[in-house]
């Protein structure tokens, strides 16, 4: 009786091992959308920051502190790309896929040649 209460509990410890691992893998695709969200939003507002339209009215000190400000998001989200890159699967793969977009084509090497 001993032994089947063991292999009980040996079943139950994989199945919930393995729901753990899938519950592990859904929260690190969720934290990778949120880290890639995060991104695309400090970029928007460090654009429309840079490139907005001095108000009339001369107010300078207003137009330089909103210029500094999308250069500081802008700053924010450079470094935060740079760190998010190694450890996020979407950035690794978006990577991956400009770097495979710049390789020359076989085609068009072969062409060059000739």
């Amino acid at each position: 009786m001993h032994s089947s209460a063991t292999r009980n509990a040996a079943k139950l410890g994989a199945a919930s091992a393995s729901h753990s691992s899938a519950t592990a893998a859904a929260t690190a695709r969720v934290v990778d959308v949120a880290q890639v969200a995060t991104l695309v939003a400090l970029a928007f507002v460090a654009f429309v920051a840079l490139f907005s339209e001095p108000m009339d009215g001369g107010q300078w000190v207003r137009d330089l502190f909103v210029k500094a400000v999308g250069l500081a998001v802008g700053a924010a989200t450079a470094r935060l790309y740079l760190r998010w890159r190694r450890v996020n699967a979407l950035i690794r793969r978006y990577e991956a896929w400009c770097a495979k977009g710049m390789e020359p084509d076989a085609d068009e090497s072969e062409s060059a040649e000739r």
